[in-house]
């Protein structure tokens, strides 16, 4: 969880976390020039225009924030550290892997030969077989939660390291090197090419920043940052009535509605945490950090979206899953199958006389006809197949290894039955390098 912030928002002209949240969804929501000129620049005119929310974060992008008030802002806008969530036990680990069908019918079975085995056949070590089978389980379960848990660590460091990063602030007229961690609201941050942004900010005075937003948006264009600057018009082409009317162009008629549009602007003041400076330099005010930026707003949507969708499982898995249903129906249907004709054989015999036993005798002819279900209980065991989810589960074990030492990290083990699965990759080496695009011929 994310540290709550709090603190006094009057320290800051009135600014609080809600606000500035507010103002960077209002212009995440219009980006078409008319929606801007209409919602986005009257919220910026309350706020002061640009030097009005410096002068209010007690900042500017020349001297950045004077003083040593940063704990106070990190207090009041929040840290720029999202506290991860705590890592799965190992029993949670176990757990969901006996959620897999095939391992519960595993133990099922497991379960029918331990009592057959216990009872009726102890003299010869019958519940072997039982045994043998939940041992089988056993090393499934722990085998994958132990994979599970090593890599739920592994990448938990991998990802501390990366959200540490050095990056250039001007403080007190200074620039300095400070970890992302210690960035707080207001703080002037001089971004370069290739630098990740990370926070959400402004952008007041000209510059040369192009930003790649496509891990957010997924626009593979860069875009131009700066305060708004709109097409002229005559310079742009306005689409059919139909189209604007789609997307929410305001106007009575046609004529109202191509007056109306105007286009994305040339130019925008907004940065995205999670973003890369593909081009150019400039100086960004932070306004806002941690989990208030639009991407952890994003995270947590996909969250809980993930969520819903836990059920999920691999191609791999539901043709085991399938698989296992196959076996079990076969299994039954010979078991019972196995049953009855033993049933009937045992019918005809006593009619004919030719039973072991001519005259009804309950001590014997009830043992047999016990044996005669211990027989088809047996035949629906021994259809399991016990070193099936072993061997998938070492397998996966072992792919996951050797693509480690390929330096290659591998979060689900999935991964590894995706890419066994692949026939054909296609690579555009100088698009993909470059433009993060590939053209296929």
């Amino acid at each position: 969880m994310a540290e709550t912030p709090g603190g006094n928002s009057s320290d800051y002209g009135g600014l609080t976390v809600e606000g500035l949240k507010g103002f960077v969804r209002i212009q995440i929501n219009n980006r078409l020039g008319h929606d801007v000129r209409d919602k986005v620049l009257p919220k910026l005119e309350e706020f002061g225009s640009y030097e009005g929310i410096c002068q209010k974060l007690k900042t500017a992008p020349a001297h950045g924030i004077t003083g040593d008030d940063f704990h106070k802002r990190q207090e009041t806008f929040g840290r720029n550290y999202v506290e991860p969530p705590p890592l799965t036990p190992f029993w949670r680990f176990c757990w969901e892997a006996l959620q897999d069908p095939t391992l519960q019918f595993l133990v099922v079975a497991a379960v029918v030969s331990l009592t057959i085995g216990s009872i009726f056949e102890a003299n010869c070590l019958g519940y072997l077989d039982g045994i043998a089978i939940l041992c089988a389980v056993m090393v499934v379960v722990f085998v994958g939660a132990a994979q599970e848990s090593a890599k739920q660590r592994q990448f938990r460091d991998l990802t501390d390291t990366a959200s540490d990063e050095k990056i250039n602030v001007m403080r007190n007229g200074e620039q300095k090197q400070i970890s992302t961690r210690e960035i707080c609201v207001g703080d002037c941050v001089k971004l370069s090419t290739g630098d990740i942004i990370c926070a959400d900010g402004l952008v007041f005075e000209r510059n040369t920043l192009k930003i790649y937003e496509g891990a957010l948006t997924g626009e593979s264009v860069s875009i131009s940052k700066g305060p708004y600057e709109f097409k002229e018009r005559g310079h742009f082409d306005v689409p059919v009535d139909a189209e604007l009317v789609q997307m929410g162009v305001p106007g009575n008629s046609p004529e109202e509605r191509q007056a109306k549009f105007e286009p994305t602007p040339l130019r925008n003041p907004l940065l995205f945490k999670g973003t890369e400076v593909q081009d150019g330099e400039g100086d960004m005010i932070v306004i806002a950090v941690g989990s208030n930026t639009y991407e952890q707003t994003l995270m947590a949507d996909k969250d809980d979206d993930d969520d819903d969708d836990s059920g999920g499982r691999s191609i791999l898995q539901r043709k085991l899953d399938d698989m296992t249903i196959l076996i079990t129906k076969v299994g039954a249907v010979f078991g019972v199958l196995i049953v009855i004709v033993l049933f009937i054989r045992f019918g005809i015999l006593f009619a004919q006389k030719a039973c072991c036993r001519e005259v009804w005798d309950n001590s014997v002819h009830h043992m047999q006809w016990l044996g005669f279900l211990i027989t088809g209980m047996t035949i629906f065991v021994v259809a399991v197949p016990e070193g099936l989810p072993l061997a998938v589960t070492i397998a996966l074990a072992f792919s996951v290894k050797k693509m480690m030492t390929d330096m290659n990290m591998v979060k689900t083990s999935s991964a590894c039955e995706t890419m066994g699965s692949a026939t054909t990759i296609c690579s555009d080496k100088t698009g993909t390098l470059t433009t993060s695009m590939m053209t296929v011929m």
